[in-house]
């Protein structure tokens, strides 16, 4: 009886699996990209006003396009950080 349910709730597990794979590559394939070129053509020019207008900081480098912008919102969701290990002390890129 046990081993039954055990399997059943093996097998609805691995599908409930998928289907939340399957949600999160139409969401980063189809929407996400839109979502992020509305929100970069609101930044951009945000960004160029405050550094035309003395701003200490550059444009940061996940701005400068809207693919740039989907790849950093996809990072910063999933918690992935990018470290330039080049350098001497290694710097954080993407937090």
């Amino acid at each position: 009886m046990y081993a039954c349910c055990a399997a059943a709730l093996q097998r609805l597990t691995a599908l409930l699996g998928w289907a939340a794979l399957a949600l999160a590559s139409l969401w980063w394939g189809l929407p996400a990209p839109l979502v992020c070129t509305a929100i970069w053509l609101l930044l951009r020019p945000l960004a160029s006003a405050a550094l035309a207008a003395g701003a200490s900081e550059a444009i940061p480098p996940w701005l400068s396009d809207p693919w740039g912008l989907c790849a950093h919102a996809f990072c910063h969701v999933h918690g992935v950080r990018i470290y330039d290990a080049a350098d001497a002390p290694p710097r954080l890129l993407l937090p």
